[in-house]
């Protein structure tokens, strides 16, 4: 019997999770934008609910993909930097080297197929990851990479003077009310957001609070405290609990009364303890596809976007039918970014070379 006593939230959990939300990522960009679809494109729904297609009914629910990549960096943070197995720099190396692989070869096939256009301005801001104009769903990369930099600095400060979690959070929100007040103010005052250093400073403020809860969760020891909680309720109660947790877990993703931000404050530790907790009673087949998928998720997330909307569209949606069109779209995104993993390998092989002959 599966018992909550044995829920953990350890590398291959987050791996497993990571390739889960890079494939629910994917159906959220193929049903959630008709506007970006090619002439004589389209694709069959499974079934019509109310007027809406279920693909597009179950866009707010995987609208926590990329939320939940900042709470599993945040969470990521801290056990690596407890463990002492990974440093920022490497961190932030590491996935511009993946950023830049991807980018040879993709951003110079788009311009010579006529999907982009490029200027020394254009490619610069690109190449550095403060501009998304070639791809929109690159935004990711500097708020990340911002993030990562910026909270390497503030963690010293935490040691060095053993802050409290609670200030560490309590901060952290003030910084997002900045952040809305920054975007309202703009707004009120007629100032252009798509300003370079306006937009990222707006998006380095609302995002790193998701950031920040997953290092506090992960410094309390949260798993560990909700399955101690847990193990004080009784048999019945307690999966009645887990029920409504379910529950939560899925209606949460269709409030709309609370800034993007707060809500996933509030909804990622459920989702993070209910996802470990379904994945002790996971399919084998299913844990081993979200490994691999997990395990090349940085280069499918790069890939994905630019495949759909640029260079592959047609193919892609090929199938027609909704769930095999998406099916499709990881398969060919797999494909590349198993090439490109081969080519990171080799690129890291030959480093090492010319160091040693140094």
């Amino acid at each position: 019997m599966m018992t909550n006593e044995n829920v953990v939230f350890d590398k291959k959990v987050s791996k497993a999770l990571k390739g889960f939300l890079v494939v629910i990522m994917f159906w959220s960009h193929m049903f959630n934008h008709e506007d970006r679809l090619q002439d004589n494109v389209r694709w069959i729904s499974l079934i019509n609910m109310g007027g809406r297609t279920i693909e597009e009914w179950l866009v707010p629910l995987f609208h926590v993909a990329v939320p939940c990549f900042f709470f599993i960096a945040g969470y990521g943070y801290y056990v690596s930097n407890l463990n002492k197995t990974r440093s920022s720099k490497r961190q932030i190396l590491g996935l511009y080297t993946k950023y830049w692989i991807v980018f040879a070869v993709f951003v110079p096939l788009c311009a010579f197929l006529g999907k982009i256009q490029v200027t020394p301005v254009s490619l610069l801001l690109n190449l550095s990851g403060l501009s998304s104009s070639y791809c929109g769903e690159w935004w990711f990369l500097s708020t990340y990479v911002e993030i990562i930099f910026a909270f390497s600095l503030v963690d010293k400060c935490i040691k060095k003077y053993n802050i409290k979690t609670t200030y560490v959070f309590v901060t952290s929100i003030a910084f997002s009310f900045i952040g809305y007040l920054i975007n309202v103010m703009s707004s009120h005052i007629g100032i252009d957001m798509n300003n370079l250093l306006l937009h990222e400073l707006y998006y380095f403020l609302i995002k790193q609070p998701l950031f920040v809860v997953g290092w506090c969760l992960a410094r309390y020891d949260y798993i560990k405290k909700v399955n101690t909680f847990l193990d004080t309720i009784e048999g019945k109660k307690r999966y009645f609990i887990i029920c409504l947790l379910c529950i939560f877990t899925f209606v949460f993703q269709y409030i709309k009364w609370l800034p993007e931000t707060y809500l996933y404050i509030l909804y990622l530790p459920v989702f993070v303890y209910m996802f470990s907790l379904i994945s002790l009673r996971m399919p084998d087949m299913l844990k081993y596809l979200l490994d691999i998928f997990g395990k090349y998720s940085t280069f499918m997330w790069l890939c994905h976007s630019i495949l759909l909307y640029k260079l592959a569209q047609r193919f892609i949606y090929a199938p027609q039918i909704s769930i095999l069109c998406w099916i499709n779209l990881i398969i060919v995104s797999l494909i590349w970014s198993m090439l490109f993993s081969f080519v990171e390998k080799m690129f890291y092989s030959f480093m090492i070379y010319i160091k040693n002959k140094i």
